[in-house]
């Protein structure tokens, strides 16, 4: 059996965990990766995955004076 290549919005946002209009909010000024076909949104897991990871890291603090 194949494995799953795409999300529809609501998997998406599930996995993001946003609400599907704040997805098209954002597929409306372009901020994530998506696709359409036909009328319906699409979004390739592994894109959201690596794009979740940029948009959500945050370098850890280090306080050199602590140590």
């Amino acid at each position: 059996m194949s494995e799953k290549v795409f999300w529809s919005l609501e998997e998406t946002a599930q996995y993001l965990n946003e609400s599907p209009s704040t997805l098209r909010t954002w597929v409306a000024q372009r901020k994530i990766p998506f696709f359409k076909r036909g009328r319906r949104l699409r979004f390739k897991i592994e894109e959201i995955k690596k794009w979740d990871g940029e948009v959500n890291y945050r370098p850890a603090l280090f306080d050199y004076n602590t140590v």
